[in-house]
């Protein structure tokens, strides 16, 4: 009984030390399972952060064409592309990788940032499950006519999916549509939001003394009154502050002689809400690092006539 107990302390012993290795700068350098990025400053903290841009730069050449179809977008250097995507990852998790000083000599300090090759992949799926959390907050809010939430959801996801180095892969069910794969479903997904938005004039309040101008809307989805929505409209003179729809309830005001007697006005649906981008720090950094998807769909004319009943709302 002795002995078997010796036995297993002997082996949790061992498991614990295994557990505890951790690799010098030679097997860090030479064993093929990391990947790793070494710094040179006149302190600590400035080695450390050379060290990491060149981690990122390891990292970088490891995902560089998973990223040749978005720069296509652009006349850009796919190097440095791929780099700002790499660096979008840098304030969420690439902070714990781990670091090693590996010199200090008169002043000067080298330094290591390393991680396992296997934490690459975990570092991606993390983003992966982040922008499946977004599709399926976006399904929700479309099935209960919140529309611009809709909108922001399927928008982030679609901005973070750039980001991954497996954005031409990943997959998704949606309703009636089954598997479809997230790189066209998505843009899909957002213009078939705009195809089904409807504003109807409901009615126009009209000040000729005071030159003022107030007209309510109607704004439907696929005929049904939305819960939400924001858009903004062009007043003849500049762009209006950001108008929030609620329970299919729009407005669009026009004060002075020159909105007053604007008879068409273009109208934009707000779908990538970079106001409220502050409330995901990953989406933030990407949304600073990335090119940004446009929709032309989301631009609608608003007709003006002499009577409201002879008005309409129809895509730009």
């Amino acid at each position: 009984m002795k002995k078997i107990l010796l036995s297993i302390i002997t082996l949790i012993i061992s498991l614990s030390s295994f557990t505890q290795h951790e690799p010098d700068a030679d097997e860090i350098q030479n064993s093929g399972k990391f990947l790793w990025g070494i710094g040179v400053g006149n302190s600590y903290q400035q080695a450390d952060r050379n060290a990491l841009d060149n981690l990122i730069t390891q990292i970088s050449v490891q995902v560089e064409s998973s990223f040749e179809n978005f720069l296509s977008e652009t006349d850009g250097n796919l190097e440095e592309y791929t780099k700002s995507v790499v660096k979008t990852y840098s304030n969420v998790t690439l902070v714990s990788a781990k670091s090693m000083l590996i010199d200090e000599k008169r002043g000067m300090y080298e330094v290591m940032r390393y991680m396992a090759k296997d934490d690459l992949n975990i570092i991606f799926e993390n983003r992966k499950l982040k922008i499946f959390d977004y599709v399926k907050s976006g399904l929700i809010a479309e099935k209960k006519l919140r529309i611009g939430d809709a909108l922001k959801n399927y928008y982030w996801a679609m901005v973070l999916l750039r980001s991954h180095k497996d954005n031409d892969n990943l997959q998704c069910d949606f309703p009636e549509q089954g598997k479809r794969l997230l790189i066209t479903a998505l843009p899909d997904r957002i213009n078939a939001l705009f195809t089904s938005l409807r504003f109807f004039i409901k009615e126009i309040e009209d000040i000729p003394a005071e030159q003022y101008k107030a007209i309510h809307l109607n704004i439907t989805y696929q005929d049904k009154p939305v819960e939400n929505l924001d858009y903004v409209y062009w007043t003849g003179r500049n762009y209006s502050n950001l108008v929030s729809c609620r329970s299919g309830l729009g407005i669009i005001e026009l004060f002075g002689d020159v909105e007053y007697q604007v008879s068409e006005l273009k109208l934009i649906v707000e779908y990538a809400y970079t106001q409220k981008i502050g409330m995901d720090n990953e989406v933030r950094t990407v949304f600073d690092n990335v090119n940004l998807p446009y929709f032309g769909r989301a631009e609608f004319i608003c007709f003006v006539m002499l009577h409201y009943s002879e008005v309409g709302v129809d895509a730009a």
